[in-house]
């Protein structure tokens, strides 16, 4: 696409606003703040247009964008999710024991573990919760997140290797290392 027009925009618009929606809602998990970041893509777009001129996966590219600026904003908030003190009252089932459906004390600690990895992701680098973000999230193959990001699959594995080590060491407490939530 040699230059962007306000109507080469729209079309961009139509066909990937869905998935950079879905992209920023899945790290956001509201739609207010989704539909915001969705709209900041697209008005990057009609503000800078030259800026964009090389791109040649345009879902690809938009989605990554998407997914950048929803971090931003997490980062923005972070001070507030790390305001918050989280005290979880589990007391682990006995073994033999069969699961019963969560109840609300079970959902908050779900709520509360979900924020913790929203917040834990705001303290990677942009690249690590990139790599992440498109491999568990997206569910995109390490060939693909490489091509998307310009950067060897080779890149992808280390990187994705060392985000899960860094979650890991700040998730210590989170059912996100090892317990499933199981719901019935």
């Amino acid at each position: 696409m040699p230059q962007l027009t306000k109507a080469a925009i729209a079309g961009l618009a139509d066909e990937c606003g869905p998935r950079v929606f879905r992209a920023a809602y899945r790290l956001l998990k509201d739609p207010i703040l989704a539909e915001d970041v969705l709209q900041e893509v697209f008005l990057k777009l009609l503000r800078q247009p030259r800026q964009f001129d090389g791109v040649k996966n345009w879902p690809a590219y938009l989605t990554t964008m998407g997914t950048s600026l929803a971090i931003d904003l997490l980062r923005q908030r972070r001070h507030q999710l790390l305001a918050e003190e989280y005290q979880e009252d589990r007391q682990p089932a006995p073994d033999g024991q069969t699961a019963e459906p969560p109840g609300p004390m079970q959902a908050l600690s779900v709520s509360r573990d979900l924020e913790k990895l929203r917040a834990a992701l705001t303290r990677l680098s942009q690249l690590e919760c990139q790599v992440f973000c498109l491999r568990h999230l997206e569910e995109f193959s390490y060939k693909e997140i490489a091509a998307q990001l310009d950067i060897s699959v080779n890149l992808v594995g280390v990187t994705l290797n060392r985000a899960q080590s860094r979650l890991s060491e700040q998730l210590t407490e989170s059912q996100f290392l090892g317990a499933v939530y199981e719901i019935n």
